[in-house]
């Protein structure tokens, strides 16, 4: 495991906005370094524990969702530093 640097609130509030931007909920394209290793990853319908677990499902759903859902949108609505 490499080292690195804590992230700063902007870094984290910067790299959050661009997963949006990105729409990482559908594309599976997200930026592992904001995440830790065993994060959780849930939404109304399902959960998904662990970075390379929510990684591999979105892969593997990645198929199905580009056949079925033509249009699809991600909204942040805030992700203010207080």
């Amino acid at each position: 495991t490499v080292e690195r640097d804590p992230l700063t609130l902007a870094e984290l509030r910067d790299g959050i906005q661009g997963d949006y931007d990105r729409m990482y909920l559908w594309t599976g394209d997200i930026d592992p370094e904001l995440y830790d290793a065993g994060c959780v990853f849930t939404d109304p319908t399902l959960s998904f524990k662990g970075l390379k677990t929510f990684q591999q499902n979105l892969a593997n759903l990645r198929p199905i969702i580009d056949r079925v859902v033509r249009e699809y949108d991600v909204e942040l609505y805030t992700c203010d530093l207080q």
